[in-house]
């Protein structure tokens, strides 16, 4: 009987290894599959998503810039406190919307970064269930390949539109008409420290 306890119990403990080792392999093929989603890559992730908005909405405050002057020539408030007023408040815009483009390319990376601990999840339980760290890790390989950001993102809506329905429908409603020195367009939609702005391309991970 103590012979036959203790084969049994050798043998369990074999079993216990051989299930640990399993687990423990399983795990770091896992990992190694999804290496490459490193704080850089996601860093890189944000940058990216940065570098294609931007344009678009420097573009766009330039053009909402260009409408505010025609609208101000046409009523005769080029020169008007109205204008500067609208100058100042488009700006301050044009900082807000930047913040946004900041805060969604955080959270562009922020929905990498859950897919990609949700996928290891999974992940994790099918190895619990199958104890197969190869078929897992295969499974890791080719889930890993099809996880991460887009190529290519979404185009922005029309950022300033809220502005221009709400702040600029109520300046040109006042028809304000003092005159303040002229604000120009060059000022408004041809400002170099936009229009100029290059926004370098960066890779995912750099």
């Amino acid at each position: 009987m103590c012979l036959g306890g203790s084969s049994n119990t050798a043998a369990l403990t074999a079993q216990q290894q051989q299930t640990q080792a399993a687990l423990t392999q399983g795990g770091q093929n896992i990992e190694n599959a999804f290496s490459s989603y490193t704080p850089a890559y996601y860093a890189g992730v944000q940058k990216n998503y940065e570098n294609a908005a931007l344009p678009q909405l420097f573009k766009q405050y330039r053009a909402t810039g260009a409408n505010v002057n025609y609208n101000m020539a046409n009523r005769g408030l080029t020169n008007s406190s109205a204008a500067q007023q609208l100058g100042s408040s488009l700006q301050g815009e044009l900082a807000s919307q930047e913040q946004g483009v900041v805060n969604a390319g955080q959270q562009q990376a922020q929905q990498v970064q859950q897919q990609v601990a949700s996928e290891k999840g999974q992940l994790y339980n099918q190895l619990d269930v199958t104890q197969n760290p190869t078929l897992v890790g295969q499974s890791a390989l080719n889930t890993a390949a099809q996880t991460g950001a887009p190529s290519v993102f979404q185009p922005l809506g029309n950022l300033f539109s809220n502005w221009s329905n709400i702040y600029l429908a109520n300046s040109f409603a006042n028809n304000a008409t003092t005159a303040n020195p002229a604000l120009t367009s060059p000022w408004l939609y041809n400002n170099p420290n936009i229009s100029g702005k290059a926004v370098a391309a960066s890779n995912y991970g750099g």
